[in-house]
């Protein structure tokens, strides 16, 4: 009966090491993931910026140079105001999936945490 009931908490216990372990390795990946979501959308954002910059810059000598064309001038800016816009929208639905997935992070941390406890209040029982 002894042994029997060793055998049952040694599977346990390597069950309850296994889960840990994926669990880690996947917060691992999870988190890698972010990181690298972050730092493309960081990338994108730093090349747009230096895009638009350039542009505001070819712009603003457009406009300087050639004083009969405002208009077309006013259309440009619209347009590059509508993309800068449209940027920031991008960079605010980036950063709500940022979000989301540091919340999932937190929700798969506790829920860990969560299972230790369980698992301590089972074995101890």
């Amino acid at each position: 009966c002894f042994n029997e009931v060793a055998v049952v908490r040694s599977d346990l216990e390597r069950n309850v090491v296994g889960t840990e372990a994926r669990l880690k390795n996947d917060i691992r990946q999870k988190q890698q993931e972010a990181f690298e979501k972050i730092s493309a959308v960081e990338q994108h954002v730093d090349l747009r910026s230096a895009e638009a910059a350039r542009r505001f810059c070819a712009l603003d000598l457009r406009v300087s140079g050639v004083p009969g064309v405002v208009d077309e001038h006013k259309r440009d800016i619209q347009k590059l105001r509508k993309e800068v816009n449209g940027l920031m929208v991008k960079n605010a639905s980036y950063e709500v999936d940022i979000q989301e997935n540091s919340d999932t992070m937190r929700k798969m941390e506790k829920q860990r945490n969560n299972d230790e406890q369980n698992y301590k209040v089972q074995m101890d029982a």
